[in-house]
């Protein structure tokens, strides 16, 4: 990264240093760039001023990179801090709304496991995460009843179709339903289930809890796939998010997010884009469920164009696998039937 200079500028500092070459300042400003992983342009401009005073000196590179170091630890540690109140206030809060619902003779519960907590006024972050669920739902049945899927697989044995179509992206996206003939609940609890994924998602690898955010309802999560023949692993951030309505229907919505900070790219998978994915199960009747599934995802790499309409072909066939998966969780989880 070349560090020039116009008009626009005009700090004090950087004024004068205009006046060095700008192969030495460019040297030196790129060795801070190599030697610290985040830092603001005001100190990287301290760093700058403090190396031109002293005639760009290699014996004073050392100290100042260590000054900019502290102080990012210090703003992580007040950051933390302030976090920590927060929670902090959030259980005070909790606490009073319960103690006033349930009397003088409340005995206090881990925060974790009191319902009240959800009952409390949200914080402003808990209001912008449920506009961005909200605007997720919506863009989920939107994508459900776009007027451009054209059918690409039909089992009618089966009552199971495939739809695919081009996205804004110029890029392919799919849509599969079927009929599963057991209960919503039994359906969804196979499903959330990452032991049984392996039996209805042939390249799944690996799976985990990154972060909840709302318990048994939103969470980040990571994923793996396998590497399958010459296509390589690949990965995955993504919010995962469950919402159930009064009719007894589930949707399960996921969509990527950027938070290398939970779980760094690895050199041997691929970080993968997920635009939307999202399952619908619907109530029929007691012991049949009508299971729709959405994906728009970019693989990334180097795969060609043409590939994706095979690999949808195999994904939504997955609505099939999971209908046959569910006996076997049953099987073995009889406390869940």
């Amino acid at each position: 990264m070349e560090f020039c200079f116009s008009k626009k500028h005009n700090h004090p500092f950087l004024m004068k240093m205009r006046y060095l070459p700008n192969s030495l300042i460019n040297l030196k400003y790129q060795k801070l760039q190599n030697s610290m992983s985040t830092y603001s342009l005001l100190y990287s401009c301290q760093a700058i001023q403090e190396l031109t005073e002293n005639q760009l000196g290699k014996n004073k590179i050392t100290p100042v990179i260590k000054r900019i170091k502290s102080d990012e630890v210090q703003k992580k540690q007040i950051l933390q801090q302030q976090k920590k109140k927060k929670l902090e206030l959030m259980e005070k809060k909790v606490l009073t709304k319960v103690q006033e619902s349930r009397g003088s003779n409340f005995q206090e519960e881990p925060l974790s496991l009191r319902q009240d907590a959800y009952e409390i006024e949200p914080e402003e972050e808990d209001i912008d995460q449920k506009i961005v669920l909200s605007d997720q739902n919506q863009k989920f049945e939107d994508y459900i009843n776009h007027k451009d899927w054209a059918i690409s697989v039909e089992e009618k044995s089966k009552d199971f179709i495939i739809w695919q179509r081009n996205t804004q992206r110029g890029v392919k996206c799919m849509k599969a339903l079927g009929y599963i003939d057991h209960s919503v609940n039994d359906i969804v609890n196979c499903f959330n289930d990452d032991r049984y994924r392996i039996y209805y998602d042939p390249g799944f690898d690996f799976a985990s809890l990154l972060e909840s955010i709302v318990p048994e309802q939103t969470k980040i999560r990571y994923l793996r796939t396998k590497k399958v023949a010459v296509v390589s692993a690949r990965d995955i951030v993504f919010i995962n998010h469950r919402e159930r309505y009064p009719d007894g229907s589930v949707t399960i919505i996921n969509y990527s997010i950027d938070r290398d900070d939970l779980q760094p790219t690895v050199k041997n998978a691929i970080r993968v884009w997920l635009h939307l994915s999202g399952w619908k199960f619907e109530y029929v009747s007691p012991q049949r469920t009508k299971v729709t599934y959405i994906l728009d995802i970019e693989l990334r790499g180097n795969l060609p164009g043409f590939i994706m309409t095979p690999f949808y072909k195999d994904i939504g066939r997955q609505v099939i696998s999971l209908g046959e998966t569910v006996p076997r969780y049953l099987k073995e989880n009889p406390s869940q039937d």
